[in-house]
């Protein structure tokens, strides 16, 4: 068989085998952040920005600020605007850049010297072994797997003295991921146990130019990110002791991981190791004994334990800091190195090899497609975890998230009640995280911001179904969670992340607006945190924040106007002062707030009745422009006329009041758009109430 043939074959069994990944959906675990509510990734003229702006890397409402790999997110947008977003594409391009890792690495192992036989078994060992499957069935690890494609064709070019296609490859293999700085490591253990003649010649020729590519790279990184290469200021769970004492633990775990992978690994995270004996003592004799097989023993071997150990560094926890200590997918590339040993093995054994290898790679592939149903969907991926590690409290996160997630699905839906038993679920689960972490040294910013954005979705819901009451509750409590946030971001505290700063400071200006509206009863208060939140984006971000302090100072004017008509009316004045210099900058769409500052200042005593007029007609000119509640402004415009009836005793404006009530659900059913039962209810509540008083 040629070793073309051989290659394709070990391609189509590795695709086969993974395939099932093919069925998996989206889950809540990064992939809804990273691809289905990314919409920078649905429009391919953002190609640039991808590798200058971490904004485009993941939703506005989960923004990163550690994860540079502008390749992985333009695939994401290559996939979605040919595909669509829908997850079985994004799996079919991990699954082939995967089998097509495999397929190559048949090559790079006979470069190594292996037969053709120790080749194939050994690529498929590693296309077949359950470890990948994070990279496979997991739609946000698709960096690992451009990364692993392209580091073997890199490793084949630079075998081949292809030193430009070598390089190039390099470059691309970095932005999928920057775990392949380590290549040109790999290059000179290549060379030092494969070509010893000539290795030290060629590290000036190529391995020279590859670190000073990594290098900049490495500066790259650091000026978009603004940072090092850690995701995290301080060592792995407080100290360097820790960090290396858990590593050494990590370093067994990956070892038993590898060689007996027959229960789930979801998110299996190694804890905090404070004494040296137990799990770090035995992993200190095994990484011992993987670094003595660097000097000892067969070439390929050698190789295999040198490929293992340098592949894992920017994955040690040690040089740089990482927010997990272990992940199956930290293996991808170091479990190449199985393809190594398998070849050595063939080769020292191939009777037995041969007869053997077959049984293993049918019970690899066995363990792969059940582990890939870990990830089909979120319930599975829970059920996994709680199997894996049910004393986690990150657990409880992770199914908080889940149900924020379905609860806003039933929300979109129109299913209230599904709704609110998974808000409820969500809100619960929240509070156990955060009692849980409290002691164990870590702020969870992130849990404030989601559990935020839930009630904020979840209050904007019950609005939409007049259940003021409980949307006012609702909106209370997200106002409480972003306020928490806000705070404890603005004093540094924990990972600070800019977008998430802005992202609650605006909610929070927000959102004391509408409690306004909805006449919370600490409404003072709520006002004073949203104009501090919007003070601070001005300092600090050089934010406009003009026409939302105009909406805030109406919402306190609106809420004054009876025991304090003075101060309301100078803070009517100063609302439309703030649009009209709006105006000036050329802002639109401004018409209904300017509406409400002339109608409201138009009823403080003494009456103005030409601010009333003025009035209507703004609301009626707010129902035709776009991007504004037509019929909403509508029911305000007839309000105006009939309250200009009312108290000017003006028997036609309220007849043209009551008259564009009337016509408003006509209008609206013309046009093809069902009201909902709240404004209906509202249009009744006027009617009632637009009679003469006579």
């Amino acid at each position: 068989m040629s070793r073309g043939v051989l290659a394709t074959a070990v391609f189509l069994v590795t695709l086969l085998v993974q395939s099932p990944a093919l069925r998996g959906e989206f889950l809540f675990y990064d992939d809804a952040r990273f691809v289905v509510r990314n919409e920078a990734i649905e429009d391919l003229g953002n190609t640039p920005r991808f590798f200058h702006d971490l904004a485009t890397t993941a939703s506005s409402d989960a923004p990163t600020e550690d994860i540079y790999r502008p390749l992985r997110t333009f695939t994401y947008a290559l996939i979605a605007n040919v595909y669509g977003k829908q997850p079985a594409g994004f799996h079919f391009v991990a699954l082939l850049f995967h089998a097509g890792a495999a397929g190559l690495l048949v090559f790079l192992l006979l470069r190594a010297g292996c037969s053709l036989p120790g080749a194939a078994l050994g690529a498929l060992a590693w296309g077949l072994h359950p470890v990948t499957v994070e990279v496979t069935a997991w739609i946000s690890s698709l960096g690992d797997a451009i990364c692993g494609f392209f580091v073997v064709v890199s490793m084949l070019a630079y075998d081949a003295r292809r030193t430009g296609w070598a390089l190039a490859a390099l470059v691309v293999a970095l932005l999928g991921k920057e775990a392949a700085i380590v290549v040109p490591g790999l290059w000179l253990a290549w060379d030092y146990f494969l070509r010893r003649d000539e290795w030290k010649g060629r590290a000036g020729r190529a391995v020279a130019p590859a670190l000073g590519i990594v290098l900049l790279f490495l500066v790259v990184r650091g000026v978009v990110v603004g940072a090092g290469m850690s995701q995290q200021s301080e060592p792995l769970y407080g100290s360097f002791g820790n960090a290396v004492r858990t590593m050494l633990a990590g370093y067994g775990f990956y070892l038993s991981t590898i060689f007996f992978p027959f229960g789930s690994t979801v998110d299996t995270r190694i804890a905090a190791q404070t004494s040296w004996f137990g799990a770090p003592l035995v992993g200190l004799l095994l990484l011992g004994a993987t670094i003595a097989a660097v000097f000892r023993g067969p070439t390929r071997t050698r190789l295999a334990a040198a490929w293992f150990l340098l592949a894992l560094v920017p994955y040690s926890n040690i040089l740089v800091t990482l927010k997990i200590p272990t992940a199956d997918r930290f293996l991808y590339l170091p479990l190449m190195a199985i393809g190594l040993v398998v070849g050595e093995l063939v080769a020292r054994a191939p009777r037995i090899g041969v007869r053997v290898a077959p049984f293993a790679l049918i019970a690899l592939a066995a363990l792969t497609v059940r582990r890939i149903g870990d990830w089909h969907d979120d319930a599975s991926f829970l059920a996994a975890w709680r199997r894996v590690n049910p004393k986690s409290f990150e657990l409880l996160w992770a199914e908080a998230s889940f149900h924020a997630k379905e609860s806003v699905e039933a929300m979109q839906g129109g299913n209230g009640h599904k709704a609110q038993f998974h808000y409820s679920e969500a809100n619960r689960l929240y509070g156990q995280f955060q009692a849980n972490v409290q002691g164990k040294g870590a702020t969870p910013i992130q849990i404030w911001m989601e559990a935020g954005d839930l009630s904020y979705a979840y209050g904007r819901f019950l609005d939409s179904l007049g259940r003021t009451r409980e949307a006012r509750q609702s909106a209370s409590f997200a106002f409480t969670w972003y306020r928490i946030a806000f705070e404890q971001q603005r004093r540094g505290i924990g990972r600070v992340i800019e977008e998430e700063v802005l992202h609650a400071a605006d909610r929070i200006a927000e959102l004391s607006t509408r409690l306004a509206d909805m006449a919370n009863p600490e409404m003072m208060r709520t006002i004073q945190e949203g104009m501090r939140a919007l003070q601070f984006l001005n300092r600090e971000y050089n934010v406009d924040i003009d026409l939302r302090f105009a909406r805030l100072l109406f919402a306190a004017a609106v809420r004054i106007r009876v025991e304090q008509p003075d101060d309301a009316r100078r803070m009517f004045s100063q609302v439309l002062a703030a649009v009209q210099q709006q105006e000036e900058k050329g802002a639109t769409g401004l018409s209904f707030l300017k509406a409400q500052a002339l109608y409201y200042r138009g009823f403080l005593r003494p009456y103005d009745r030409d601010s009333v007029r003025a009035s209507f007609e703004l609301y009626r000119q707010s129902a035709s422009e776009p991007g504004g509640d037509r019929y909403l402004s509508m029911i305000f415009a007839a309000r105006a006329k009939c309250s200009e009836g009312r108290e000017f005793k003006d028997p036609e404006a309220l007849e043209t009041g009551r008259k564009l009530l009337e016509s408003i659900e006509a209008i609206a059913k013309k046009e093809g758009v069902k009201l909902p039962e709240s404004m209906l209810r509202k249009i009744q509540s006027e009617l009632a109430t637009c009679v003469s008083r006579d």
